[in-house]
């Protein structure tokens, strides 16, 4: 590969990130037919809880977690993938983030954020207001896909999906509908209770997911069970996950002493140009490496 023919911004159109190359992905592993123990199942978990808690203490929330998204080595070894949906919510905001008084380009992503059959319910029914405990559930539905070879929920649109939680898990308790931002979505819910169909599907779900996983260990359908509250307040944060009995195999591994990345993206909030964004990426990378700036190199 030549360099570019002056390394000055003004002739810049894209921009590479160039980062190891994996062997697959989840999606690919959980439907090659090839069978995971659970010392498999434990190995991926602990490795993506650990990464979602460096995001998440990074005020990072990553909104499109999928097995797709999961890169897997040989040894698998795991990393996360496609941050086109990420936001950063500040420190110590990641445990409640909102899109109102944002500006128009970033809250037209709400709607769109996680694919749906791993959306968060928060999600589903519109809330403006959600937080970090949405990847949290999608964790929840890439381990059901794990133990089970096939989504939890396939849902065909955001009602349909909103339905297949619910005569899964049951109806939610009183106090978890009120934290419902959407009238219409608590309406469709109590319908849901009344509709002999659905009735009938959550009466066959019975111990719902234990009974789905009859031969998963318990310990593992206990932490699927808190991944998949429908109150967000419920689930486990990615610190809280790793200390569960199920993945104590590695309560004891040592920590990585990872840096804090020092993140600023105030330049969100003033709507910059495609020029202006231009000009802060080669600033960015002038920061790395000083000795570009000014440097015009011929190919």
């Amino acid at each position: 590969m030549s360099p570019p023919p002056s390394l000055s911004p003004d002739n810049w159109k894209d921009v590479y990130l160039v980062t190891r190359l994996f062997d697959t992905n989840l999606h690919r592993v959980i439907y090659s037919g090839q069978p995971l123990t659970d010392a498999h199942v434990q190995y991926i978990l602990w490795q993506l809880f650990r990464a979602l808690r460096y995001l998440h203490n990074a005020g990072v929330v990553h909104r499109d977690l999928k097995p797709a998204n999961v890169l897997l080595n040989r040894d698998c070894e795991l990393a996360l993938a496609d941050f086109g949906l990420a936001r950063y919510v500040g420190p110590g905001k990641s445990r409640r983030a909102s899109d109102a008084g944002t500006n128009d380009k970033r809250g037209q992503l709400t709607k769109y954020v996680v694919t749906r059959w791993y959306r968060a319910p928060e999600l589903l029914v519109q809330n403006r207001s959600y937080d970090s405990a949405v990847d949290m559930w999608s964790v929840g539905c890439i381990l059901a896909e794990l133990l089970g070879a096939k989504a939890l929920f396939p849902g065909k649109d955001s009602l349909h999906q909103l339905r297949l939680i619910v005569e899964r898990l049951g109806t939610p308790h009183k106090e978890e509908l009120a934290l419902i931002e959407n009238a219409q979505a608590v309406q469709y819910i109590h319908g849901l209770s009344k509709n002999p169909a659905a009735a009938e599907k959550m009466a066959a779900a019975g111990n719902g997911l234990r009974g789905l996983f009859p031969d998963a260990p318990p310990a593992c359908v206990d932490l699927l069970e808190q991944l998949l509250q429908f109150s967000p307040e419920k689930r486990p944060t990615a610190a809280q996950a790793l200390k569960h009995p199920y993945l104590k195999a590695y309560h004891e591994a040592p920590e990585e002493d990872l840096p804090m990345p020092d993140i600023d993206m105030a330049f969100e909030a003033h709507n910059p140009s495609r020029e202006q964004l231009r000009q802060m990426v080669w600033g960015e990378v002038c920061h790395y490496h000083p000795n570009l700036r000014n440097n015009d190199v011929q190919a």
